[in-house]
């Protein structure tokens, strides 16, 4: 039997058999794909990748594995809001947090400091001021030394950098304050979040010498208010805030 375009009956009728089984199979290629996966289908897949893009840029949350094993186990759009927005939230708490803190980053510089450090063979300790002046001169003079107890050798990291620099270092400069005001962050904010009373602040750190100038990342340590700061200024230098 023929249509009245000529064409064999038979052949539209196979045509749509072929169709409908095209169907049925795309149906059910899918429900076994989804069987493999968590929350497939229903745009949970694609909220799932911008949730999990989302969180690429929260770099305050203290576990970032743990929220994104949440959303990648999540089930609904909604579980996934969820755990998006109480990320949010932890961030940006945590983010207010670091910055109260760093806030108070200029208070110690300029500043006075002392260096502890040792003869290159370890025998004598010694004591130094390295004080970063206000008008962008460096005292880096020596208090005092003496044997180490019971000749025993106390090699202290950075002596061989003090032994090439005592009364050379006259200069200094940094960018501190910028950082601040510009809420920057030289290294990884995991490396200078602590707690709501203590944090680190790294800034770029300029000292002059009498051969040129060394440029470092400077990290300043703010503990509680109680206890004294310090600030790293490479080299395996540690300065340590002086009290009057």
């Amino acid at each position: 039997m023929t249509t009245k375009q000529g064409q064999p009956q038979c052949l539209i009728k196979c045509d749509m058999v072929i169709s409908v089984f095209k169907k049925f199979v795309a149906a059910v290629t899918t429900s076994v794909v989804c069987a493999g996966l968590i929350g497939c289908g229903d745009g949970v897949g694609q909220a799932r990748d911008e949730a999990l893009s989302q969180l690429d840029g929260m770099v305050w949350l203290e576990d970032p594995s743990t929220t994104k094993s949440k959303v990648e186990k999540a089930t609904s759009k909604e579980q996934i809001t969820e755990a998006l927005s109480q990320a949010q939230a932890e961030n940006d708490e945590r983010e207010k947090t670091y910055w109260k803190c760093a806030s108070r980053a200029t208070e110690y510089v300029p500043g006075k400091w002392t260096l502890k450090s040792s003869t290159t063979d370890g025998m004598v300790l010694i004591d130094f001021h390295f004080d970063l002046i206000s008008d962008g001169t460096v005292n880096f003079t020596k208090i005092s030394q003496w044997p180490t107890t019971a000749g025993k050798q106390n090699l202290i990291p950075g002596a061989e950098w003090v032994a090439t620099h005592e009364g050379k270092v006259t200069g200094w400069s940094g960018d501190l304050p910028e950082v601040i005001s510009g809420k920057k962050t030289l290294k990884p904010a995991s490396e200078l979040y602590e707690n709501v009373a203590s944090c680190k602040v790294a800034f770029n750190l300029s000292l002059t010498t009498t051969e040129g100038v060394e440029n470092v990342v400077g990290v300043l340590k703010l503990p509680d208010k109680q206890y004294k700061a310090n600030l790293e200024i490479g080299n395996g230098i540690v300065l340590v805030q002086k009290k009057d």
